[in-house]
């Protein structure tokens, strides 16, 4: 680490003697500087798998007998509680989760118990005519093998999203990384300390400077208001600082589209990400039309062709994820649809008012 060369030097620990005349201090290890490129990335993939997530927890799993809508186990299964340990809305968030981080999600019988668990890792053996699911992990249980029918199997999305994210996103960490280098370099404080030849020249230099670097100059620089001693034989010279310009606009900006290229690789609009203020019903519909609804689609036909036979099925029983619940009705903004909505009721009633 080219941070950490001229410690290394200065305290002889690369075991090679160099001139030590005219080094230039890199101060960042010292000063911990924040090294948060990546946490932007991880920031904005799990800001986007949390809405779809959170969209998804507001959906009720309808369940139908005989094409009439009841409220059975099935019901209760899929919206009150999953399993022993796990609420549906916690449940839930677990399986998108999974699915968009891993690419896919298993869904298995618990363990102890009747109810409905998201495995924690697992393998495919995808040569046989029917797949069978190996090496199953939930917590620290394992289950060796699962046929196709035992188990509801997720996949979002043909890709895995993550790994297509990552490499997107890559070049903007760059952009990201040099923008913030050079705003903190432009902010930062840059001295010159100039050391007469006689102290240069003793002994223990090196363990004398070490030591002004951790009790004198790095508290002078960490407090507001400070004082820096100058010991006989060092003097400082402030040679910049202060100067950031538009440099923090800059990685505000590249933060943005970081967030705004990673929902467009979830097919999350614009307005839903970029964190404007402004009217986002289009793009609610949007999110739904294009993110929600398939993905309820996916798991809907995954839990009806698993947990139906094929003449309950066609008699009409079968589970329907309604996503309708996602989108709040605002009566105040729907007045005059409503209203004509009641108006073609009453006439077609013949009532009068």
């Amino acid at each position: 680490n080219k941070r950490l060369g001229f410690f290394r030097r200065l305290l002889g620990l690369d075991g090679k003697s160099r001139s030590r005349g005219g080094e230039i201090v890199d101060l960042s290890e010292i000063f911990n500087p924040d090294g948060l490129e990546f946490q932007f990335r991880q920031a904005a993939f799990w800001g986007c798998v949390n809405l779809i997530a959170n969209a998804i927890g507001k959906c009720e799993v309808k369940e139908f007998r005989n094409n009439e809508l009841k409220r059975g186990p099935e019901w209760y299964l899929w919206n009150v509680q999953t399993n022993k340990n796990q609420s549906a809305a916690a449940f839930r968030h677990k399986l998108v989760s999974k699915a968009f981080s891993d690419g896919d999600a298993l869904i298995v019988k618990e363990p102890y118990g009747d109810g409905l668990v998201v495995a924690d890792s697992f393998e495919i053996d995808d040569d046989r005519p029917v797949y069978v699911y190996r090496d199953i992990m939930i917590g620290k249980r394992k289950i060796e093998r699962l046929n196709e029918s035992e188990i509801l199997y997720i996949r979002p999305n043909w890709k895995n999203v993550e790994p297509l994210i990552r490499k997107m996103s890559d070049s903007f960490l760059r952009m990201m990384a040099s923008a913030m280098n050079q705003y903190l370099f432009n902010n930062g404080q840059h001295w010159k300390v100039h050391v007469d030849q006689i102290s240069e020249g003793e002994d223990d230099w090196r363990q004398k400077f070490t030591e002004i670097l951790n009790t004198q100059i790095k508290p002078f620089f960490d407090s507001v208001c400070g004082v820096l001693p100058e010991m006989e034989g060092y003097s400082y010279t402030q040679i910049g600082g202060g100067s950031g310009g538009t440099k923090g606009d800059e990685v505000r900006a590249l933060e943005k589209s970081i967030w705004t290229e990673t929902g467009r690789a979830f097919l999350i609009p614009t307005a839903l990400t970029g964190g404007d203020q402004q009217d986002t019903t289009v793009a609610k519909k949007q999110f739904l039309e294009d993110v929600i609804d398939p993905f309820a689609g996916i798991l809907e036909q995954e839990i009806n062709r698993k947990r139906f036979t094929v003449r309950e099925y066609l008699r009409g029983s079968y589970l329907k994820v309604d996503t309708s619940a996602i989108t709040h009705f605002d009566i105040f903004a729907n007045a005059a649809n409503v209203e004509k909505i009641i108006g073609n009721l009453i006439a077609e009633a013949g009532w009068t008012i």
